[in-house]
């Protein structure tokens, strides 16, 4: 991964880039998280209102409820397994990191 640099501060800019990147994927996943989050409030509080005003039975609103935890726990799994491989590219990442550092040191 960082093998081409052969200077110090190259590779320290390289990885410092490679780390705002990662921290704005993060960032975006939290986003996403909170996004996802108010969406299931919102159909939650218009299921409500629907049941109110058409009399819907608490058979539908059960089987309403459980469809909304279906979707919200099936988009946290995505979320958390893509949360899950930025951990592994930044565990890498800064592994790659220290090795051609040392390389670099070494050579000096």
């Amino acid at each position: 991964m960082f093998t081409t640099y052969k200077n110090i501060n190259e590779l320290e800019n390289a990885y410092d880039e490679e780390r705002k990147q990662l921290n704005d994927a993060f960032n975006q996943i939290d986003e996403l998280r909170h996004q996802t989050r108010k969406k299931c409030e919102q159909m939650y509080d218009h299921f409500l209102y629907l049941k109110h005003k058409m009399n819907y039975s608490e058979d539908a609103m059960i089987r309403m409820t459980r469809i909304i935890e279906s979707f919200d726990r099936e988009t946290n799994q995505r979320i958390r397994h893509h949360e899950m491989k930025l951990e592994d590219y930044k565990d890498e990442l800064r592994r790659e990191y220290l090795k051609q550092s040392d390389r670099i040191e070494g050579d000096e």
